[in-house]
């Protein structure tokens, strides 16, 4: 909804356009539904497609135990990062011994 909102010939979709993408499915709302799980949310700061505001909400919406990574890469370019993976690898091995399911 907000990408309809930043371009100004899309501007008169908006209203028809937002009732065709439900709110059903805002990670933000069942985050928490999660714990005791360990959660992981990795966003980047310049992140041109999802504001980083929106992995900020995701992260404080998230109960513990829960880890941020924040990067400063394009949409995606997280993933070619050596830090990434050594931060996948670390928060993995870090919660072995936590619960998989979620309550």
């Amino acid at each position: 909804r907000e990408k309809l909102d930043g371009f100004w010939l899309t501007w008169p979709l908006q209203i028809p356009l937002s009732w065709t993408i439900p709110d059903d499915y805002e990670g933000v709302d069942h985050i928490a539904r999660i714990s005791p799980v360990p959660v992981m949310v990795i966003h980047s700061v310049r992140d041109g497609l999802i504001p980083f505001p929106h992995g900020l909400r995701l992260y404080e919406a998230a109960d513990e135990p829960k880890t941020l990574m924040r990067t400063d890469t394009g949409h995606g370019g997280t993933f070619v990062l050596p830090e990434f993976k050594e931060g996948l690898l670390e928060f993995m091995e870090g919660n072995d011994d936590l619960p998989r399911k979620p309550r």
